[in-house]
């Protein structure tokens, strides 16, 4: 049996002073034979804990994937609006322009507000 980070049974005894936590150990040297056949780069304790941050900042973390992914759908959502309202605001300053002139008033008052002269008799054509 190949010896794991410098124990084997027999010095084990030296190391640790026989007690009953003897056998503990003794149990753990022998299941410990699975950490030979692992590659190193598997034991490297930085790339160990370097991947379980990058899984705690990806899925368990307040700012994870999905709270950008939504973050992203609403500054979508946010910019189309921004577009619609600028559109919006384009038109109401070309309105707000006429409304000096009396014609366009007038047009305006009998389109939206049906309003019309003495005399005059107006018939809706839908």
């Amino acid at each position: 049996m190949k010896p794991f980070l410098g124990f084997t049974r027999k010095n084990a005894n030296k190391i640790f002073p026989p007690f009953r936590f003897y056998k503990k150990l003794d149990c753990i040297f022998i299941n410990m034979h699975f950490l030979n056949n692992t590659p190193g780069f598997l034991k490297n304790k930085y790339l160990i804990t370097g991947m379980l941050f990058l899984v705690w900042m990806c899925f368990f973390d307040h700012y994870n994937f999905l709270f950008h992914s939504q973050l992203s759908k609403q500054k979508k959502e946010l910019e189309k609006e921004l577009y619609r309202l600028k559109k919006e605001t384009s038109k109401n300053k070309i309105f707000l322009r006429n409304m000096n002139n009396n014609k366009f008033m007038e047009k305006y008052a009998r389109e939206h507000y049906l309003m019309k002269k003495k005399g005059e008799d107006i018939f809706m054509l839908d």
